[in-house]
């Protein structure tokens, strides 16, 4: 009978665990989707924050909460509003702390927290330029030791290297070796599953066909 108990017991746990990991998964997708539309982007950062909140042990959702609202900032920096830029970086930043607290040592983490320096340097480059550069060579540099078949640190360290004036050994033909890396990194890559992140490749084809028009 105590058998019996602890079986049954072990199948409910099991049957429950199942149905909040379907659960969780169903709502990454849909909110995964929601980024495909710059229109919908907000609606996805919203999301990805209660999943976060819902799941605190899991580190995907505060990446995508950092994620959406770096793509956020990249569109208020189109539109000059500073203020809006500053709010969803300052988001992004406290998504990518909360993850690394779940996950200490991961390359995705390092990439993204890499990128969204190099969106703090767009809003200003004279004055972040020299203060983050180093910063970012050093997570891409990381990154690319903890992973070195990921595509998205390379594609990260080109995009360094394009936007670099050439006397400090930045430009398209500095660049362009770094993108090709990345291009056949990402040929061979497949994400861990279809929550992890997949970003990046036609981007990196785009830098290659511009930074070979400038060469």
């Amino acid at each position: 009978m105590k058998n019996l108990v602890v079986f049954t017991f072990a199948l409910f746990i099991s049957t429950f665990t199942f149905a909040q990991n379907a659960k969780y998964t169903e709502a990454m997708q849909s909110a995964i989707t929601m980024m495909d539309d710059r229109v919908s982007m907000q609606n996805a950062a919203n999301t990805f924050e209660r999943i976060a909140g819902a799941a605190a042990n899991e580190w995907l959702p505060q990446y995508y909460v950092a994620q959406s609202n770096l793509f956020l900032a990249w569109g208020e920096l189109e539109k000059d509003n500073w203020k809006g830029f500053d709010a969803h970086i300052e988001k992004a930043n406290k998504a990518i702390a909360a993850a690394k607290k779940i996950t200490d040592k991961n390359a995705e983490l390092l990439t993204l927290e890499a990128y969204i320096y190099q969106a703090r340097i767009m809003r200003n480059p004279m004055i972040n330029g020299p203060r983050f550069a180093g910063t970012i060579d050093g997570l891409l540099e990381k990154a690319i030791e903890l992973e070195p078949n990921n595509p998205r640190p390379y594609h990260l360290q080109g995009q360094q290297k394009f936007n670099m004036p050439s006397f400090l050994g930045g430009g398209a033909e500095s660049a362009l070796p770094l993108f090709e890396t990345a291009a056949e990194k990402f040929a061979s890559f497949a994400p861990e599953s279809d929550l992890h992140p997949n970003w990046g490749k036609g981007q990196n084809e785009r830098m290659i066909d511009i930074a070979k028009e400038r060469i």
